[in-house]
């Protein structure tokens, strides 16, 4: 009996040591700064969304939650093109495509192209278009690289594009989507919890098997800092039935149910008090009502004739010149032709009154962006060459698909009591202001000079 009382107190002098020296090892752990009570962020951009879905009228869970708990503006500027490949990278890496690299959804490569990081001349056998999803192509590091150096800070990527993949998501600690070829990412951990990627079209998710991966990755991992995702489907409605009709009225419910089912579980599991969300797009959608085929364009040119490579964004296009020195007679040419909007000359110089490709914020380089940059009127032509079809009904690319949506909303977060519940109209900001905003509002150490974009300043 002695013994074991001897034993019992032992056991309780060790308690209490370790007790006195809890603190001093917790000082060791690295820490986040404190954020008013906000211990993550999930960023989720709705692929293809207009500012006007986020209403009553098409998202009333979404909307409602966003007015009680934070601010909405009337819409925010993606960029030019406004494409899925660059919208994300500049939404991701706060930076503009003349920083990112990114300037479309892929590009035209010169046959005397050649890789930035390599130095190999890239000339695919068979063609020269190609898609942006290698990760070298980019010029700029992404949210998910910055926090690489940051062992306090766990991040997670889910995307429904298959294409978002590759290009952005290395440093990601968690990753999860489909990657065309037949390749699943799921963490083996996540696997039993949220299955095989449902997938449609070229292999991107369904929004309703990407909502449940934020949902367990939040569940499981309470200690993921920064969550992305991206839902994909409303872009698929759109491109095959245009925009403000039945079939996306549908779809925004959907995704409105998805919204308030995610709500309702971190709700329950006590996780949402503690939630920083945001809200936006890579870019909105307009209705094509014609076609402008530039190459038969181009072909029926003469006096002199233009020979040039075109390579279409939806609503604007790329047009490489086979002899640089015809680029007066290309402007003067495209100033004549029906549906063109605006006509953006890469040497402005001995054209005055042109704005440059600086102003658009678009790549300085002639192997990546060509030698003037179209793009075609609102509700106007969707631009077909032979390497990209018509896309059917809904379209972007252009200056009329720029508009997206943009929230920030969180039961903990306070915001400026003139901001709060309230939807902005007068201030206009850009989706590159997103990265630099989160990093102001949860005092995360990021390399902020390196960014295009400003914070925004929601918070007192």
């Amino acid at each position: 009996m002695k013994r074991l009382n001897s034993i019992s107190v032992i056991f309780l002098l060790i308690i209490l040591v370790l007790s006195a020296l809890l603190p001093y090892f917790s000082s060791l752990i690295p820490k986040k700064a404190p954020t008013s009570g906000v211990q993550r962020v999930i960023l989720i951009s709705i692929d293809s969304c207009n500012p006007e879905y986020i209403s009553p009228t098409y998202m009333p869970n979404l909307y409602s939650r966003i007015l009680r708990d934070g601010v909405k503006f009337k819409f925010a500027n993606s960029i030019l093109p406004a494409e899925t490949q660059s919208g994300h990278t500049t939404l991701l890496t706060g930076a503009y495509p003349s920083h990112n690299g990114i300037v479309g959804n892929g590009m035209y490569f010169p046959e005397d192209w050649k890789d930035p990081i390599t130095n190999a001349t890239v000339y695919p056998e068979g063609t020269q278009i190609a898609t942006f999803i290698d990760p070298r192509l980019r010029t700029a590091k992404t949210i998910f690289e910055q926090f690489q150096s940051n062992i306090s800070i766990e991040t997670a990527f889910i995307s429904g594009k298959w294409r978002l993949l590759p290009l952005l998501s290395p440093g990601a600690n968690l990753i999860f989507g489909n990657a065309r070829n037949g390749t699943m990412m799921v963490p083996p951990d996540y696997y039993m919890k949220v299955g095989a990627p449902f997938t449609y079209a070229e292999g991107d998710c369904l929004d309703i098997w990407s909502m449940n991966c934020l949902i367990e990755v939040v569940k499981n991992d309470p200690d993921i800092d920064f969550i992305f995702l991206n839902l994909a489907f409303l872009d698929d409605v759109q491109h095959n039935y245009a925009t403000y009709n039945e079939m996306v009225l549908h779809q925004t419910r959907e995704l409105d149910n998805l919204f308030l089912r995610l709500f309702n579980e971190l709700e329950a599991i006590g996780e949402y008090d503690s939630t920083l969300f945001i809200v936006t797009a890579d870019h909105g959608a307009d209705r094509s009502d014609y076609v402008l085929n530039l190459y038969e364009t181009f072909e029926a040119s003469s006096s002199p004739h233009i020979e040039a490579h075109i390579f279409a964004e939806g609503q604007t296009a790329y047009i490489f010149l086979d002899n640089n020195s015809q680029l007066n007679d290309a402007v003067n040419f495209l100033e004549n032709q029906e549906g063109i909007a605006f006509i953006v000359p890469r040497d402005n110089s001995t054209l005055p009154g042109y704005s440059n490709y600086t102003a658009y914020n678009l790549y300085p380089y002639e192997n990546r962006s060509g030698d003037i940059f179209v793009g075609t009127y609102e509700n106007g032509a969707t631009i077909i060459t032979p390497d990209i079809p018509f896309m059917l009904f809904g379209i972007h690319g252009g200056i009329s698909t720029m508009d997206v949506p943009l929230a920030f909303f969180g039961k903990n977060l306070n915001f400026k009591l003139e901001l709060k519940g309230h939807e902005i109209q007068t201030q206009i900001p850009n989706t590159v202001d997103i990265y630099p905003t989160i990093a102001q509002i949860m005092h995360w150490d990021l390399n902020l000079m390196t960014l295009d974009g400003e914070a925004l300043y929601l918070t007192d």
